[in-house]
C-alpha cells in the first residue's frame, strides 16, 4: 500500500514539474515573441509639459516611412543604416516617393519649419523601453498637419525623462535638429528643489 502511495506522489510530483515546464515555456515565449506595453504619457508629469511646445528645424530633414511598417512617419537627416539603402544621401525635394530597400521618402521639412509637440508615447518590450515623441509639421503641403511623425531620429534620448528626472538645455531634441522656438517662454528649466 505505501508503494503505491509512494508511485501516486511520484507521479503527481512529475506531473506538477511538467506543468511547471509546460508554464515556463509559453511565459518565454510570450516574452520573447513581442511583449509590449504602449502607454500614452502626454497627461503625465514631465511630459504634459511638452505637448503643444514648438521647435525650429535647424536642418533639412527627410520624412520617410519603413516600407514594412508604413506609418507614423518619422522625420531625421539621415535614414538609419541599413536602411538607407538606395536612398540619396542629399536632402532634395526631387527625392521624395523614392524607395529604397527598407524606407520611402515621403517628403522633406525645410530648415526653419516649425515642429508641435502632439503626443508622448512609451513603448516597453522584453528587451527596452523608448519614449517617443511625436509631432506636426506646420506648413508643409506635402504633409497633412493632423499626421503624426516620429521624431525618434532626432530625440536627445539620454537626456530627456525618464532617463533624468528634469529637462535639460536644449530640451527633447539635438541641438542640431530643432530648437524651442523663441517666442515660447522658457519652459524646459526646471528647479531642483
Amino acid at each position: 500500500m505505501s508503494f503505491i502511495r509512494a508511485l501516486r506522489s511520484l507521479l503527481l510530483l512529475l506531473l506538477l514539474l511538467f506543468l511547471l515546464l509546460i508554464l515556463s515555456l509559453f511565459l518565454f515565449l510570450f516574452l520573447l515573441n513581442g511583449y509590449s506595453r504602449i502607454t500614452d504619457l502626454s497627461s503625465q508629469e514631465p511630459y504634459s509639459q511638452a505637448i503643444g511646445r514648438r521647435f525650429v528645424l535647424q536642418q533639412n530633414m527627410y520624412v520617410y516611412e519603413f516600407n514594412d511598417l508604413g506609418r507614423p512617419f518619422r522625420i531625421g537627416n539621415r535614414i538609419p543604416n541599413p536602411a538607407c539603402i538606395g536612398i540619396p544621401e542629399m536632402i532634395d525635394e526631387r527625392y521624395i516617393g523614392t524607395q529604397g530597400r527598407y524606407v520611402t521618402l515621403r517628403a522633406v521639412a525645410r530648415r526653419g519649419s516649425i515642429l508641435t509637440i502632439k503626443s508622448v508615447i512609451k513603448k516597453e518590450t522584453f528587451e527596452n523601453m523608448t519614449c517617443k515623441y511625436y509631432i506636426s509639421l506646420d506648413h508643409n503641403s506635402t504633409i497633412p498637419a493632423t499626421e503624426q511623425i516620429d521624431t525618434y531620429d532626432i530625440t536627445n534620448i539620454y537626456h530627456n525623462p525618464p532617463d533624468t528626472k528634469s529637462w535639460f538645455d536644449p530640451p527633447i531634441f539635438q541641438a542640431t535638429a530643432a530648437l524651442p522656438l523663441a517666442s515660447d517662454p522658457v519652459w524646459w528649466k526646471h528647479s531642483q528643489q
